[in-house]
This record gives structure tokens, C-alpha cells and sequence, in this order.
């Protein structure tokens, strides 16, 4: 069954994480916070992010995270990126988490990547793939 966040289906576009494709049983979601209406909603956010993931009932995902506009504004929500990344390093989700692919990584990137890096399990910080930049 697929999750339909309530405020995205009000607001399309409010929070960035849905399904693109499904590859070999895989469920790979893309995420960009610059085309996020409502990038600050952490509590709608995190729900978004756990209810669609307890949708796939334990199966595996992957994660594209596109930093393209990432910036100050984005940057700030700390508190977030701490939340999703204890969310996706929990057993229940980091499990099933196949990979995380950083795209478009910039300098707000990076440093919220470094911020991060020890609220994430090492689990997921071996199933990060940093896309070279074009």
C-alpha cells in the first residue's frame, strides 16, 4: 500500500520524499529539500518520512538525496537532520535502507553532512554513495 502524506495531498509539493521507481523488488525514493514547500515542517516531515516507509512494511529502499539549492535556509533545520537521520538508523528502517545516494552535494551540503555524520548508525554511514559532481 502506498502512504499519501495528508499535508502533500493538500499542498502538493509541501515536503520532498516519493517514490520514483521500483528496481528489483527495490524501492527507491528521491528527496530534494530546495523544491519543498515547507522544508521547516519537521513534525510533518518526520511523519511524512516514517509513514511512508512503515507503508513498505520491512521491504528494502533506497534513497536519492539531491542537495541541488540546498542553502542557508536548509541548513538550519539541524534539528531535522538529526531526526531523520536517528529515524533512518533506527533497526526498523536502517535494515531495509539499501543505500543512500548524495547528489549535487554543496558546501551546505557537506557541512550538514559532517554535522551528522555521528547521529548516523555506522550501518547507514557505509551505505552512503557520494555521486561525483559533474
Amino acid at each position: 500500500m502506498n502512504y499519501v502524506c495528508k499535508i502533500c495531498d493538500e499542498c502538493p509539493n509541501s515536503h520532498s520524499f516519493s517514490k520514483v521507481s521500483e528496481d528489483n523488488g527495490i524501492h527507491i525514493f528521491y528527496t530534494c529539500p530546495a523544491n519543498a514547500i515547507k522544508y521547516n515542517d519537521s513534525v510533518g516531515i518526520i511523519k511524512h518520512y516514517k509513514d511512508t516507509l512503515d507503508s513498505l512494511e520491512g521491504q528494502k529502499w533506497s534513497w536519492i538525496f539531491d542537495s541541488k539549492g540546498f542553502g542557508w535556509k536548509h541548513f538550519t533545520q539541524l534539528k531535522l537532520g538529526i531526526e531523520l537521520a536517528k529515524l533512518i538508523s533506527s533497526k526498523t528502517y536502517g535494515d531495509s535502507l539499501q543505500d543512500i545516494t548524495l547528489l549535487n552535494l554543496n558546501s551546505y551540503g557537506k557541512c550538514m553532512l559532517n554535522l551528522l555524520w555521528n547521529f548516523l548508525s555506522k550501518n547507514i554511514q557505509n551505505k552512503i554513495i557520494l555521486q561525483a559532481q559533474s
